[in-house]
């Protein structure tokens, strides 16, 4: 028993030792890396705001290579030697000379415990639009010391386009994550626009000649007996071709800055809100997008709910005169109007329905009512909007179809054109209609009856409100129909069935 102890307590020991030996090693690499200071130079005018969604990137990057142990803290005015070996990467954007759209990139790498230059690399003329996804890029090389493959470099796209989206910082990215997934087959094609310059030990030769000489190591020692500092090699000696006409501190720029975002931020915040501009009739309101020089018309669409309110009356003459009564106060009004399909001006396509719910109904219980329409207007001068519908709707009233058997509930399809004739104002839509029936179906069954000929005038009086709610515009409307219908017996000549009805509705309603 003891011996089985013994070889339990060796056996545990050796797992122990095998499990912790890995992770012991791998803290003592990542104490041994070594440690790198960030600088960020100051930044155009344009980028100001983007500092710490920079920050963010080079932070990142940095961490995905794994080859330093980043210092979050700020440099201080001394670096003392310490057991691992201490660097500061310096980067630096500039507005290009030639556009104003375009970016010059500098990552400088320098060896804090020498105050030496380990290395320098420049990208130029890279555009504002790729501007996030270069600096990763060129960074993610700069710190590994190669060009990745295009297979590595789809991947760190694709990484990429991720962290832009996250980095993002309360205003739009000057990164546009699409135009990177849009050039996954070939990578490295999407550098073709800008130019490279590394250097080695030796700053290029487009750099400000002091700082190239003291950013060489192999460069003639300075006449003064100064000694060199880390602050010497971070200093810029070029300013940015954005700061040339004012002469601010970095502080009141940044202020700046701030309120010009703000004021932009505002602005297209205005420019959104008055994408749809107009008074509160929005048959009157249009869509506007701005472009270069241009001011263009555009679809877009509305959509009108109703809560329907309706009372009905309908005399019919057949065999005996009868008189309908219909009210609901369970309808629903729906339309959908598209103002300038096809970018055509002016044209609207409309289409909806309405349904009324049959609540009280006299002599006897009758269906339910509805209507569909469909068709085109045009608005002309003096806001004049002349519409043309195809409507097809349910006829249904009460009749004594044959003596002796009682009433009975009739329904018939009746199909429409119908032309509309409207006159609109700020907050008034003022309608009127005249519908020619084109066809019905089957009237009266069991009874050789024609078809059903009608015919309807109408008027409507719409009046939108700027009250809203939950963003929700308020309208009402009050709609006015009289409708006369006869259709002859095919049998008895003095058997005819006339029907004449009134309909008043009001509707209260939304629109979005």
């Amino acid at each position: 028993m003891l011996q089985m102890i013994k070889k339990f307590r060796f056996s545990l020991l050796i797992t122990t030792i095998f499990i912790s030996t890995p992770i012991i090693a791998t803290e003592n690499i990542a104490q041994l890396r070594t440690k790198v200071f960030l600088y960020q130079s100051k930044l155009p005018k344009s980028l100001v705001n983007s500092k710490d969604e920079l920050r963010r990137h080079v932070i990142d990057v940095l961490l995905s290579t794994q080859k330093y142990n980043v210092v979050f803290s700020k440099i201080p005015e001394f670096i003392a030697k310490g057991d691992v070996p201490q660097v500061v990467l310096k980067y630096k954007l500039r507005t290009s000379t030639t556009v104003s759209s375009l970016f010059n990139i500098e990552f400088k790498l320098i060896n804090a415990d020498t105050v030496k230059v380990i290395k320098t690399i420049n990208y130029v003329d890279i555009p504002k639009s790729r501007l996030f996804y270069q600096f990763r890029l060129h960074l993610y090389e700069f710190i590994l010391g190669k060009k990745l493959t295009n297979a590595q470099e789809m991947k760190f796209n694709k990484v990429s386009s991720s962290k832009i989206k996250k980095f993002k910082i309360n205003k739009k990215s000057t990164a546009n994550p699409d135009d990177t997934e849009k050039n996954n087959t070939s990578p490295r094609q999407i550098k073709s626009s800008k130019k490279a310059v590394a250097v080695t030990n030796t700053p290029p030769p487009f750099m400000n000649k002091g700082l190239a000489a003291t950013s060489s190591p192999k460069a003639a020692p300075t006449p003064s007996s100064k000694k060199i500092t880390l602050w010497d090699l971070l200093k810029d000696n070029d300013q940015d071709r954005s700061w040339l006409s004012e002469t601010v501190s970095d502080k009141s720029l940044l202020n700046k800055e701030t309120d010009d975002q703000k004021k932009e931020k505002g602005a297209e915040t205005q420019q959104v809100d008055s994408k749809i501009v107009g008074p509160a009739n929005p048959f009157l309101k249009t869509r506007v997008t701005i472009k270069e020089d241009e001011t263009q018309d555009i679809r877009f669409d509305m959509f009108h709910i109703a809560w329907r309110v309706v009372k009905r009356d309908q005399e019919v003459t057949d065999l005996v005169g009868l008189t309908n009564n219909f009210f609901s106060v369970l309808g629903l009004t729906f339309e959908w109007v598209i103002h300038n399909p096809l970018n055509i001006k002016n044209l609207y396509f409309r289409t909806g329905f309405e349904v009324d719910k049959s609540l009280k109904t006299e002599p006897i219980k009758l269906s339910d009512h509805s209507l569909f329409r469909a068709g085109f207007g045009v608005k002309l001068p003096l806001n004049i909007l002349p519409s043309l519908y195809i409507e097809t709707n349910s006829l249904v009233f009460a009749n004594l179809n044959r003596a002796g058997e009682g009433f009975q509930d009739n329904i018939v399809s009746v199909y429409w054109s119908t032309l509309e004739l409207a006159i609109l104002t700020k907050s008034l839509y003022l309608g009127a209609q005249y519908s020619k029936s084109i066809d019905s179906s089957t009237l009266l069954e069991g009874i050789n009856f024609a078809n059903l000929q009608g015919e309807r005038f109408g008027a409507t009086a719409r009046y939108f409100s700027n009250l809203s709610i939950f963003s929700l515009k308020l309208w009402t409307d009050v709609e006015y129909r009289v409708e006369h219908f006869s259709a002859n017996n095919l049998e008895l000549i003095d058997r005819k069935l006339n029907i004449v009805k009134k309909e008043i509705a009001v509707k209260f309603g939304v629109y979005f």
